[in-house]
């Protein structure tokens, strides 16, 4: 130890000297004392190269290598997003579920409040829950779900690429080769297609879930009475309408417009924050356009209008 001590004192050269000057150094000392200090040279040279790397001491003790030589698998664009939108947004996923089962669950309340108040004038009360169901199956779940959404994904999408945009960060992306489209375009349509049918999905069940609370506390319909008839009145048609179709189309038009409107953007922050407004205002008007064309095509296809 005192040996070690003394060559990290005066350095290896200097010790080397004092043994070959014959200073009271003992061979077999300075010999071991020489292995120490060479292999605490050695680990402070790992630990300083670690550090600049970011890598921590247990690293260096084995788990280096054993990572080294597993290859690094590239995973689809389409997991990616998803992966970076749950570990960036976290419980605000969560809550934006949230907002759109609240969204249905007052729209089929308020829609019941109104239904019940004309059926009473027929005494077709009873029939609260049939009108409930059709209306949100076959229009207002798909609707404002896709509202929702667009106010959310449309500005998200468009802020996003228009910030990539004028940073010039998608002209470097075709510098290196990488298709903008494929990158960043596919995996937030196939994103949106994918969850928004599952929002429509829960904000009408929430939604009939709402109708039955005032059905059942507000005008005396027993629950048996609600479900039947919400049951009875639903057919295959209306869950392809209300969705699968719409909700479909919906998501590519919400998507698509984003990214046009991100990827034309231009003029620093302001150009960004143009982009996200038209992206939003355009994206929930061609909601209610298509939503028309869709309605009549479907009226048209199973000969309920001429």
């Amino acid at each position: 130890m005192l040996v070690l001590l003394e060559i990290d004192r005066v350095g290896i050269a200097a010790a080397i000297k004092r043994y070959a000057g014959g200073e009271g150094m003992r061979l077999w000392d300075f010999v071991n004392g020489l292995k120490v200090a060479v292999a605490c040279d050695h680990r402070e040279h790992l630990s300083r190269t670690a550090g600049a790397r970011g890598l921590d001491d247990r690293l260096i003790r084995g788990e280096v290598s054993t990572r080294a030589r597993k290859p690094k698998t590239r995973r689809h664009p389409v997991l990616e997003y998803f992966e970076r939108q749950r570990t960036s947004a976290g419980l605000q996923d969560v809550g934006f579920v949230v907002i759109v089962a609240m969204t249905g669950f007052f729209s089929g309340a308020v829609m019941a409040l109104q239904m019940s108040r004309a059926l009473a004038t027929y005494g077709s009360i009873s029939k609260t829950g049939t009108l409930v169901s059709l209306t949100l199956a076959r229009e207002l779940g798909p609707v404002l779900s896709a509202i929702m959404v667009a106010g959310r994904n449309a500005s998200g999408i468009a802020s996003e690429l228009g910030s990539m945009k004028v940073t010039e960060q998608i002209d470097a992306m075709r510098a290196l080769g990488t298709d903008p489209i494929q990158k960043l375009v596919t995996p937030r349509l196939i994103a949106t297609l994918v969850m928004l049918p599952l929002l429509t999905v829960i904000a009408d069940f929430v939604g009939m879930f709402g109708g039955f609370i005032i059905a059942e506390w507000f005008l005396g319909l027993s629950s048996k009475q609600y479900w039947t008839s919400v049951w009875q009145a639903l057919s295959w048609n209306d869950v392809v309408q209300g969705g699968i179709l719409k909700p479909g189309a919906f998501a590519i038009i919400i998507s698509l417009t984003g990214c046009f409107y991100g990827l034309r953007a231009t003029g620093g922050t302001q150009g960004v924050g143009r982009a996200t407004t038209q992206a939003v205002v355009a994206s929930i008007t061609l909601v209610f356009i298509v939503d028309l064309l869709i309605t009549k095509f479907i009226l048209w296809f199973v000969g309920g209008t001429g």
